[in-house]
């Protein structure tokens, strides 16, 4: 018995002794021959959660970070619905306004919630125009003209507003060049990488087993060198939701017009529930780095561009806008891609994203225009006794 007990826990020690050897070694070869990588355990808080027929949404109560320039990273807050904060909370605002739009409204570029255009729009028009305005920001990371479409008709369920501004154009060229299919002008690919996937295995009752690489790479270095030796051996076909380049001489411009229609019915259909919630709607058609004012681009700029990528993109881009400008449309319209100077390195944070200085261009552009239209709505609440004084 005695002798028995002796052998398992010589044993014991000896697998101890081998598995720890096991991991000094990984651990070693992995400082050595992979010095950059490192197990990094997931976010506690995803950004962007999955949403069931809007694709993704910001989390509430959350602080997201959206830049890491030289002089530290900067975030955007969200409140109780997950939306961009915006300054003010006014117990009788005269004007209740929704902005919708992308990453550029939601704030990316922007120091802090209070330099976001939307956040600007309400500033001004408090401070200028004398009226108690309240502005919400819809605006969402990645989010085109359906997402806008969808979350539009969501809020106006629920919430009441006298103004629409889709502050918008941007994702749609940007989705329609990088994902030609029109499929992807409504949900982009990751939903259908993602999330489809796992709710089709779970339909069919299939053992599904999540994240259990990450889990044993953040208990062991051994698994982790395993994962880091089976990641860099895997060649796997593009992603459906990444970026590929067409063949050389592709026509890229083909979607365009299929495109453009399509952003238009998005635009006409939140004009209409605007219209039914008693709102008024415009689309401002944002400025970005790569598209110039109306019939102002040239072929020859495009060629300057350092990729042949990124002269198709170019062209795609203002392709696209031109065909916003030129479509037929019922509703308000204003082609603001103008607004900003020859020299756009101070306006811009990157290919759309505005510095606190380019943000005050587009509010103060937005607020110029937006004018008559608070003026009809301070008029229509007077006649039905419902404005807030």
């Amino acid at each position: 018995m005695h002798k028995r007990l002796v052998r398992i826990a010589a044993l014991v020690v000896i697998n101890v002794a081998f598995i720890a050897l096991l991991e000094i070694a990984s651990y070693s070869i992995l400082a050595k021959f992979r010095p950059k990588h490192r197990y990094r355990p997931p976010l506690k808080r995803v950004e962007n959660q999955f949403h069931p027929y809007l694709g993704h949404i910001h989390p509430p109560n959350a602080r997201i970070q959206t830049n890491r320039p030289s002089t530290g990273p900067t975030f955007i807050e969200t409140d109780t619905e997950g939306n961009s904060k915006t300054p003010l909370a006014l117990e009788k605002p005269q004007i209740q306004i929704a902005v919708t739009g992308g990453s550029t409204m939601f704030g990316t570029g922007s120091s802090s919630n209070d330099e976001t255009v939307p956040s600007l729009i309400e500033r001004m028009i408090n401070d200028k125009l004398g009226v108690r305005a309240e502005v919400v920001n819809l605006g969402k990371r990645g989010y085109a003209s359906f997402h806008e479409t969808v979350l539009l008709d969501r809020y106006l369920a629920s919430h009441q507003v006298d103004l629409v501004l889709a502050i918008s154009g941007f994702n749609d060229a940007h989705h329609g060049f990088n994902f030609p299919d029109i499929e992807f002008g409504f949900l982009t690919p990751e939903v259908w990488k993602e999330a489809v996937p796992l709710q089709r295995r779970a339909e069919r009752g299939d053992l599904i087993v999540l994240n259990w690489a990450d889990k044993l790479s953040s208990i062991s270095h051994t698994f982790d060198l395993l994962h880091a030796l089976a990641t860099g051996l895997r060649k796997e076909p593009p992603a459906p939701d990444k970026e590929t380049d067409p063949p050389e001489g592709a026509n890229t411009l083909q979607n365009v017009p299929e495109r453009v229609r399509l952003s238009i019915v998005h635009y006409s259909m939140m004009n209409t529930l605007a219209h039914l919630r008693g709102a008024e709607f415009a689309l401002f058609l944002q400025p970005n780095s790569k598209v110039r004012p109306r019939e102002t681009f040239s072929p020859d700029e495009a060629a300057k561009e350092p990729t042949s990528r990124d002269k198709r993109r170019f062209t795609y881009y203002n392709a696209y806008f031109e065909g916003i400008r030129a479509a037929d449309k019922e509703f308000i319209f204003h082609d603001i891609t103008g607004i900003f100077p020859p020299e756009t390195a101070p306006f811009y944070y990157d290919l759309a994203h505005y510095t606190d200085r380019g943000a005050a261009v587009v509010a103060e552009s937005v607020v110029d225009r937006i004018k008559p239209l608070i003026d009809k709505k301070l008029h229509e609440k007077s006649q039905t006794g419902d404005a807030h004084r």
